[in-house]
């Protein structure tokens, strides 16, 4: 009998990915989206729909996390359950701060409980956010080169699980994230589901529709293949994000599916400093990569909760499952996203 799986958020950027792995593994799989991506980014997730219905084991249902989970809850118990679904730009929430908290906090909540009645033997994969750290990630020593800030070259790898996120700005995005983390760990440990915790870092790839809210590094690009400015929002563009394509974020989710680590688990996962870049070295790459430089750069104040630099330290994943390993590096993730942003500058 195959194997069945719910995912919420089907149709986003990693949920698209989700999906299409899980598929073709032989899963069963129902997924939900309400395509708020479309109303805040200008360009619908719809559009993935046309694809994933030729598959005959995929079920969509458009819906809102916040008031759709009993119901396909009850009439099926899901193997593997995948939450994606998400409000997902750290500087829009400081402007839709209650919204922001029902989506990713309550709904969330809805989401395990739901499970927790009527599908309690299913793994549940919650994909967080590295945002939960908040401005805590700044207080690490840091230096200041020509075209980026990095940590001293001292063995010091980049952020690991063990770093707070307590008493520090996080914008409302990183707190409602953090409670989400926080309760997906509870249920595991309280009640006994098998629940995983994800904090990835950026993650792009070819279904990334970029905006100034959200997905700097596509958005940089897109401004750039558009002849539009680029916006740099404080640290003169030296400041540092690792970036993980969303293919090397689906390998590692499968990897501990199979091989499921202790309830309540949480990884850190990102590029790692190999993978990483700062903005004055993206427009580079996009250079690089294109021909095509920007028609203007306009510097602005940062914005709350831009951190200076964020690297991840994966080691704990890598102790866990040593077989794990990033296949995509920064040019090939950079070739990729150029090419998909050629058919995406003239919708957005």
């Amino acid at each position: 009998m195959a194997k069945t799986a719910f995912v919420t958020g089907c149709l986003g950027n990693l949920g698209t990915y989700i999906t299409e792995r899980l598929l073709s593994e032989g899963y069963q799989v129902v997924g939900i989206d309400n395509d708020a991506r479309g109303q805040l980014l200008g360009a619908s997730v719809l559009r993935h729909l046309d694809r994933l219905k030729l598959v005959e084991n995929f079920k969509f249902v458009r819906a809102d996390i916040r008031d759709f989970i009993d119901m396909e809850m009850e009439a099926s118990c899901f193997d593997l359950i995948i939450h994606c679904a998400a409000q997902v730009s750290h500087p829009h929430s400081i402007d839709i701060p209650m919204e922001d908290f029902q989506i990713n906090a309550y709904g969330t909540l809805r989401l395990l409980e739901s499970v927790r009645k009527h599908s309690d033997d299913s793994t549940f994969v919650y994909i967080g956010s590295a945002k939960i750290y908040g401005e805590n990630v700044d207080k690490f020593p840091q230096v200041e080169l020509p075209t980026r800030y990095d940590y001293p070259f001292n063995g010091f790898k980049g952020i690991s699980e063990r770093c707070s996120f307590d008493q520090t700005l996080k914008t409302p995005f990183g707190c409602s994230k953090a409670y989400a983390d926080l309760i997906t760990q509870e249920y595991g440990l309280l009640y006994g589901l098998k629940t995983m915790v994800w904090r990835p870092s950026c993650f792009v790839g070819k279904y990334t529709v970029p905006s100034l809210l959200q997905r700097w590094e596509a958005w940089i690009m897109l401004n750039i293949l558009r002849g539009e400015p680029v916006r740099i929002f404080g640290y003169k563009g030296k400041q540092v994000r690792d970036i993980l394509h969303c293919e090397d974020l689906v390998n590692a989710i499968m990897l501990l599916v199979n091989e499921p680590p202790k309830k309540g688990e949480v990884f850190n996962i990102g590029g790692g400093r190999e993978n990483s870049l700062s903005i004055l070295e993206c427009i580079e790459l996009v250079r690089n990569v294109t021909g095509l430089s920007p028609t203007k750069i306009i510097y602005e104040d940062k914005r709350a909760g831009d951190w200076r630099v964020y690297v991840t330290d994966n080691s704990k994943l890598i102790q866990h499952y040593p077989e794990y390993r990033i296949t995509w590096n920064l040019e090939r993730i950079f070739v990729e996203l150029s090419q998909s942003l050629v058919e995406l500058k003239n919708v957005l």
